[in-house]
């Protein structure tokens, strides 16, 4: 089945559209990719010998910077990685998604900079394809949007 995006903060009629056309087009995120060590020097700076504005000791505090910067619950996400590589495991933080390399929403500056602080990095998100992810049914979503107000 694959694991869940987070929709986009749209109307309930764009939710749905975006469901039906991620039925048949490539979904792609737009974000920044984390490897171990990159992980590792935001946990420890001390011994990465870098400098950091926010010492992050876990994935899960990492994901609670990540939300207070303006981002979804579900932007850390474990971003699968071929085989022939020497990691465990990667992870995308997802600023948005979209089609085509195309954003479904555009990311503000000031969400893009404090990301961007919080990972210690000047450089620009890249795209990444989201083989194996979908969106989830839109009505749980709309349903949920609605019950949080």
């Amino acid at each position: 089945m694959g694991q869940n995006l987070a929709y986009p903060e749209v109307s309930p009629a764009r939710i749905r559209e975006i469901y039906q056309q991620s039925q048949s087009n490539t979904i792609y995120a737009y974000g920044f990719l984390l490897n171990s060590s990159r992980l590792f020097a935001l946990s420890y700076p001390e011994l990465s010998g870098k400098t950091v504005a926010y010492n992050v000791k876990s994935p899960g505090e990492l994901g609670t910077l990540l939300c207070a910067a303006g981002l979804s619950v579900m932007a850390l996400i474990i971003y699968p990685i071929p085989e022939s590589e020497q990691e465990d495991e990667r992870w995308l933080v997802v600023l948005e998604t979209g089609f085509d390399k195309k954003l479904h929403c555009p990311v503000p500056d000031e969400v893009l900079s404090r990301v961007q602080a919080i990972l210690n990095t000047t450089q620009s998100p890249s795209w990444w394809r989201m083989e194996g992810f979908r969106y989830p049914l839109p009505q749980l979503t709309i349903k949920n949007r609605k019950l949080l107000g």
